[in-house]
């Protein structure tokens, strides 16, 4: 997440270099996530005691004990930077829920861990920098934000080296004296009397030589409680390239369109998010493409079943409520959409922003006259009586109307209740009618 707002300290160091901000904005649309559930954000702002209650589970007497703590140091007493926002925690609560819930906070908006940030900052962060400012996430990928920055700051005569990975802080005699880069390929070492690493503590002690080049005392207060953050960065683009910036190289890696059982925006993040958590885990980024591009994808989810006259079945079954049947649908462009079953709340809303995507809607089961309500003056629908009629009338249609890249997609929006005993099952009838389908084609009766 990335402040955006007029008076965040990144919006105007674009501004100051005349640089666009090419932002989403994402304010109020975040999400945390712990091992009981997932708490978002209010719209509005005040969700600061709905995180410490949600983390507390409920426990509503110690939320607003801890709640308290916040607002004095929010207020009248406001903690030194000499203790951290992790040792600050430890004084009013054990819970580590809390403390796991704040980890991610601040890793999302301040890219460190609570172990590395001082209270005295976390709390000037959230009685001032955050109050009524905007977040967002750079709308074509960071790569793109830095790239225009960097541009501002060439148009003033700076000299930008991109593609630049720094691998040393070079200290000679306790000093620094400049620092090892590749860039182009070839490694070189700038000569400078001072370094401004953004990198974090952790890893600019690293770069600069290790523990042994630092005061001691620096070292013993960094190590305290010092733990792995499972923290990582993607930054997803919308027409699929994959990127690997975990070095800050920003190298491409593959076309995620090459990965054909991962179609959708929403694949392209799971691979980018794989690829990311891998990554970490020494895989080398090439052997990692190479799965992602031959996985040949899971039954249920977008499985590609057969192709009748150029038209593709896909068999999406798993998609047991309308937020994962909008996913599917909008991975295509034309899609004659087989729907229903047993309806869940919130029916189909999700897929509205998609209509325009189907040519036509075959809808079965319990929700199949809910459904052709909220479909009525948007997407022509039929209403039939099981799913192989469902198949069959499909099929008549996409060979009769086209066009050559549409798909049928099974993506229920329903449970399966009501027609099979799971949604395994209805996925094997939806690939045993569109086999029937393939036979008759064969024998020139279809």
């Amino acid at each position: 997440m990335i402040p955006m707002g007029p008076g965040s300290a990144i919006r105007q160091a674009f501004d100051a270099v005349g640089a666009e901000m090419n932002m989403i904005d994402t304010t109020g649309r975040m999400r945390y996530r712990l091992a009981h559930g997932d708490y978002d954000l209010p719209p509005g702002g005040g969700g600061l005691y709905g995180m410490i209650e949600f983390a507390l589970e409920g426990d509503v007497d110690e939320a607003q004990a801890l709640f308290a703590r916040f607002r004095e140091a929010m207020g009248w007493w406001t903690p030194l930077d000499s203790i951290t926002m992790r040792e600050w925690l430890d004084q009013y609560t054990d819970n580590e829920k809390v403390k796991s819930l704040f980890n991610g906070y601040t890793a999302a908006l301040m890219g460190v861990g609570i172990h590395e940030m001082g209270a005295g900052t976390f709390f000037q962060f959230l009685k001032g920098s955050s109050k009524g400012s905007q977040f967002g996430l750079a709308a074509e990928g960071n790569g793109d934000l830095m790239a225009s920055l960097a541009g501002g700051l060439e148009s003033h005569g700076a000299t930008i080296l991109r593609r630049t990975q720094v691998n040393e802080i070079v200290v000679e005699n306790n000093r620094v004296v400049g620092v090892r880069v590749v860039t182009d390929g070839q490694e070189r070492v700038i000569s400078t009397d001072y370094v401004l690493s953004n990198t974090g503590p952790d890893r600019t002690v690293e770069l600069a030589g290790g523990d042994d080049a630092f005061e001691s005392s620096y070292i013993a207060r960094l190590r305290t409680q010092d733990h792995a953050a499972t923290i990582f960065h993607v930054s997803f683009l919308m027409d699929r390239p994959l990127i690997d910036d975990l070095d800050g190289a920003a190298a491409p890696v593959m076309n995620l369109d090459e990965a054909a059982a991962l179609p959708g925006a929403h694949n392209a993040q799971n691979a980018a998010a794989a690829y990311a958590a891998t990554r970490r885990l020494g895989v080398a980024g090439q052997v990692i493409a190479d799965a992602v591009r031959t996985f040949p994808g899971l039954p249920h989810r977008q499985e590609l079943v057969g192709i009748v006259d150029d038209i593709r079945y896909i068999n999406d079954s798993k998609a047991t409520n309308g937020e994962s049947a909008a996913r599917a649908v909008s991975s295509y462009g034309a899609v004659y959409w087989i729907a229903g079953g047993l309806p869940k709340a919130g029916g189909i809303d999700a897929v509205a922003p998609y209509f325009s995507r189907i040519l036509h809607a075959f809808l079965i089961g319990d929700a199949a006259a809910a459904f052709a309500q909220r479909l009525d003056g948007h997407v022509p629908c039929s209403t039939c009586d099981d799913l192989e009629s469902a198949v069959r009338a499909a099929q008549a249609m996409a060979a009769e109307k086209g066009p050559a890249d549409a798909v049928v997609l099974l993506s229920p929006a329903c449970a399966s209740f009501d027609q099979f005993a799971n949604f395994e099952a209805r996925g094997e009838a939806f690939r045993t009618a569109v086999s029937a389908l393939q036979y008759r084609r064969a024998e020139g009766t279809a």
